[in-house]
């Protein structure tokens, strides 16, 4: 289950997911704003059925609109375990096509 609130680009986004092979239940909860074409997030992860926190990670970006059917996001993510030990920095690049401009 998603779902997810926003108001004047901060956004506030929660999930819970059930694994019914295992019985675990998880939970996603995080907050991150939009200002002109920069992005950031947090999201920390926690085991329910345990009550345990899992770990976070901290993303950033910049969405960078070369028309209105193209645009080019270079991101970064950061994750952190359940000790706060900084796990390997994921770098990328989104691109997004739209063939409709509805």
């Amino acid at each position: 289950v998603d779902t997810s609130f926003e108001y004047v680009g901060i956004n506030l986004d929660a999930a819970f997911d059930w694994n019914i092979t295992d019985t675990d239940f998880d939970a996603k909860l995080g907050t991150g704003y939009t200002l002109l074409g920069v992005d950031g997030s947090v999201t920390s992860k926690w085991d329910v059925d345990d009550f345990s926190y899992e770990g976070m990670d901290v993303t950033a970006g910049y969405t960078w609109k070369i028309s209105d059917t193209f645009s080019v996001r270079p991101n970064v993510k950061l994750p952190f375990d359940d000790d706060w030990k900084r796990g390997e920095i994921v770098a990328g690049v989104s691109i997004t096509i739209n063939f409709s401009t509805n």
